[in-house]
């Protein structure tokens, strides 16, 4: 609604019902074995045409990044991947990426192991590629867990169908980078974890551990740790990640959450500490703006904490469920964060900056649209 209310000439409107209505038929043909769903089947399941889909989103984001861009010297725009450049070139110089500023004179709200993640792309100079990057990883990750090339090819799919998608991905917000990471992070995790089990269970019968077990957990919570970082408010899903560990015993859930939350706080810590005053990431909760008023922040942290217990108490162990109450404990923070800024904002939805955060639950809920359209047609994906 932003970008139709952003970009639709005002004399239009009256057709944006039409086009919702329009949406909503194509999205129920395509989840419900309709004409478009049976194409789909019929060649997602190639690899050529995930490739193809691949290939052609790289290709729109070459053309269009660069025009899109460019509204940043006309004042429009957002500075997120901006912040990712300045931040990750003032890091490389030996210099605190929280001193540096973007072209609008904003500080850099990313954090310390998001601008990590980041730095291949900016000294290559190829930041507009870092959301396609995560886009397609997330997409293979769920091809291979899946077993299948369809479920990547409907995930993908169905996100390039979002004006909001693309809203987002040209004009360089990292938005669905973060979710797309968060995606691939649990996968990683819920992959990885998984083998403590199978490696006890090899112990107990007078085998070894699986090889390279080990390094896959250390690999999937340095990656966690730094995804947590890219806004301090991230460092949620580690509790609730842990929280879905529970099932696999207490001694993998409680490992997890100190390693990954020690290495995240760590993470922030270490930047804090060269320059507190600098560090905007968490200066970034004082500003009136984000969440305004006094009870709004209140009842963003009251319904955030309820999400987290009711998410890692009802989730199983089961990859279905993980994504789902992933995305489900995710939106209710997402959501009070952008009502926050839309509020501040006198409810303007063309000027709803804050929309952005709820760009990062959209690769999640998409996922598991997606997984689950695969599980109704009896391609159940592997435990891991």
């Amino acid at each position: 609604m932003r970008a139709l209310s952003k970009y639709v000439p005002h004399p239009l409107w009256p057709l944006i019902p039409f086009y919702l209505v329009v949406t909503w038929l194509l999205y129920a043909d395509l989840l419900h074995h309709g004409l478009f769903a049976r194409l789909l089947k019929r060649l997602g399941s190639r690899a050529w045409f995930f490739v193809a889909i691949t290939i052609l989103l790289f290709v729109m984001q070459a053309t269009v990044y660069p025009r899109a861009d460019a509204l940043k010297y006309q004042d429009r725009g957002t500075p997120q991947d901006d912040a990712l450049v300045v931040g990750g070139e003032y890091l490389v110089s030996g210099l605190n990426p929280y001193e540096a500023v973007t072209y609008r004179g904003e500080n850099v709200s990313a954090g310390p192991g998001w601008i990590v993640l980041a730095l291949p792309f900016v000294l290559t100079g190829t930041i507009g590629f870092f959301n396609p990057f995560w886009l397609v990883l997330a997409a293979f990750l769920l091809w291979r867990l899946c077993g299948g090339a369809h479920v990547a090819a409907l995930f993908l799919i169905l996100l390039m169908s979002s004006l909001a998608f693309w809203e987002l991905t040209v004009s360089g917000s990292d938005m669905i980078s973060i979710g797309c990471a968060l995606l691939v992070a649990t996968m990683f995790i819920y992959h990885a974890w998984n083998r403590i089990v199978r490696a006890i269970t090899e112990r107990n019968k007078g085998g070894k551990e699986i090889c390279g077990g080990r390094v896959l957990r250390i690999l999937s919570v340095i990656l966690l740790a730094c995804v947590s970082t890219s806004r301090i408010v991230f460092a949620y899903a580690i509790p609730l990640l842990a929280g879905f560990l529970r099932r696999r015993g207490w001694k993998a859930s409680i490992s997890f959450l100190v390693i990954a939350g020690g290495l995240t706080a760590a993470l922030h810590l270490f930047f804090y500490l060269w320059n507190p005053a600098a560090y905007f990431p968490l200066t970034r909760f004082s500003d009136a703006s984000f969440l305004p008023a006094n009870l709004w922040p209140m009842v963003a942290a009251l319904a955030g904490l309820v999400m987290l217990i009711g998410a890692m108490r009802y989730a199983q162990d089961e990859f279905l469920s993980w994504i789902f109450n992933l995305w489900l404990a995710l939106a209710v923070v997402m959501f009070c964060s952008a009502f926050g800024d839309l509020a501040a904002r006198q409810f303007s939805l063309p000027n709803w900056e804050g929309a952005n955060y709820l760009g990062v639950v959209m690769p999640i809920f998409i996922a598991w649209i997606a997984v689950s359209r695969i599980q109704s047609s009896s391609l159940k994906p592997r435990s891991g």
